[in-house]
């Protein structure tokens, strides 16, 4: 028997050579540039990842690289070439990852966190897909302009009043987490449950997203850390579950197709997934819009030509049409594109090897990949002048440009609510610029958590002359 194991054990032995070969002559050939493990590991141990990367690109001279991580990840391709992310976000044989982390925060799977593949994301998808048709987008406007005008009031009345200067991020995200509330929910939220929920809700995603996410060691060092996370996880879900128990005490039920009504009725969801999945809705729709909603303000206090134009053409409108403004339009997509909310983008496991530059990159089969938005928007070879805010360019915009956006990703793991998120975008903008001028008395910093916004910005805001 020794006879036939030495020569199995010889044919094993060459055919490991051969691969081994084979294997560094890829990485030979491999143009794609590498980032050292330590570079990598402080990428995301604080919050200027979107700047990082953006240097990484300009230090390699490469829109797609390779960051070593000692995760169970084992390293990301990152990738800001539009074409090459948009193949991989349309791929239909790749798809994302559960993150055990944002599981925690909604105590079981959702819709946000689950594969493709997974029959109970189908099911979540098809079941609140009919919140997001026409007729409830037509009820969110109505609700929408009665919030602002119910936050104008109570909140930036006074502001003006008192001379005092506000926080865009953080009254833009309290707008949007009543809106969303209110609208999907039949719920109408207080500011004691906007300030509990989004603290606990920063506090549990920095903690085991950015912290624990990126350094498996840190539960061993900082457990004190990770059982404050987890309390705060708790936290978050108690509010879903008091919007479910309210909704079921409701006696005056809307008879509109409501998130919370496709949620509760549907039978294939338990309460704990009904939970979830109202957690994830909440975070979706008020976090992202909200500081978008903040940056475009931002903006326009920092470019106050580009608000006087806007003024001035929306003056031209009736108030009815003013979503139908060719240069509200402008604004929006390019501050969409210079200041990205989901800045780090979407992270794929590819299904296939990707093949980029020509063939001097391949991607393969069943690596991750990050597409951070701000790499595709500001991405030289498509946008010029990429690192200036222009509203003008997309008075003409070519194909390049407009398939170069990946606000709300592409492929069948697109976001769900965008047509939500735009409605909101188009209501609130007009509403508050045509009647107010700001002015930044703060700038802030831009920090990136879940969201690329503003931190310890002010403005100062007063009534628009006519």
């Amino acid at each position: 028997m020794s006879v036939p194991m030495q020569g199995t054990g010889t044919a094993a032995a060459a055919v490991a050579l051969v691969c081994l070969v084979s294997f560094f002559n890829k990485r030979k050939k491999d143009k794609c540039p590498r980032v050292g493990l330590l570079e990598s590991v402080k990428l995301f141990a604080g919050s200027t990842a979107p700047w990082d990367l953006l240097n990484l690109a300009k230090k390699h001279d490469s829109d797609i690289y390779y960051l070593r991580l000692p995760t169970r990840i084992g390293g990301v391709y990152i990738v800001g070439d539009p074409i090459v992310a948009r193949e991989v976000l349309l791929d239909k044989t790749s798809d994302k990852r559960a993150s055990l982390p944002i599981i925690a925060i909604f105590g079981c799977p959702s819709m946000l966190t689950r594969p493709t593949t997974d029959p109970m994301w189908k099911v979540a998808r098809k079941g609140t897909a009919p919140a997001f048709g026409s007729s409830e987008i037509k009820r969110m406007d109505q609700i929408c302009n009665g919030n602002v005008e119910r936050w104008i009031a109570e909140r930036l009345g006074p502001s003006i009043e008192k001379n005092e200067s506000f926080d865009p991020s953080t009254e833009m995200t309290r707008l949007t987490f009543n809106l969303i509330t209110n609208w999907a929910f039949e719920y109408i939220a207080t500011d004691e449950e906007y300030d509990h929920f989004s603290h606990h809700f920063e506090l549990a995603l920095n903690e085991l997203a950015l912290k624990q996410g990126t350094n498996p060691l840190r539960k061993y060092y900082a457990p004190s850390e990770l059982q404050k996370a987890l309390q705060s996880c708790a936290e978050v879900q108690e509010i879903a579950k008091k919007i479910l128990a309210t909704y079921r005490k409701n006696e005056n039920k809307s008879p509109n197709k409501t998130m919370i009504r496709l949620i509760v009725e549907n039978e294939q969801f338990d309460d704990k997934q009904r939970v979830a999945e109202i957690a994830t809705m909440i975070i979706a729709g008020f976090e992202t819009t909200g500081c978008t909603l903040s940056s475009i303000l931002m903006l326009l206090a920092q470019h106050p030509d580009v608000g006087t134009k806007l003024r001035q053409e929306l003056a031209t409108m009736d108030a009815a049409n003013w979503s139908k403004s060719d240069y509200l339009r402008c604004v929006i997509t390019e501050s969409k594109r210079f200041l990205p909310v989901t800045a780090l983008g979407s992270t794929r496991i590819i299904g296939r090897d990707i093949s980029c530059k020509g063939g001097s990159i391949v991607i393969p089969k069943g690596s991750h990949v990050m597409m951070p938005q701000i790499l595709a928007h500001r991405n030289p070879a498509v946008f010029e002048d990429p690192d200036s805010f222009l509203p003008e360019r997309w008075e003409n915009a070519d194909k390049a440009m407009r398939e170069s956006l990946f606000t709300f990703s592409r492929g069948n793991r697109n976001c769900v609510g965008q047509s939500l998120a735009m409605s909101e975008l188009y209501s609130v903008v007009p509403t508050l610029l045509a009647r107010y001028h700001f002015e930044i008395v703060d700038e802030g910093e831009l920090v990136n958590i879940l969201s690329f916004k503003y931190v310890g910005a002010r403005l100062k805001v007063s009534r628009a002359s006519k």
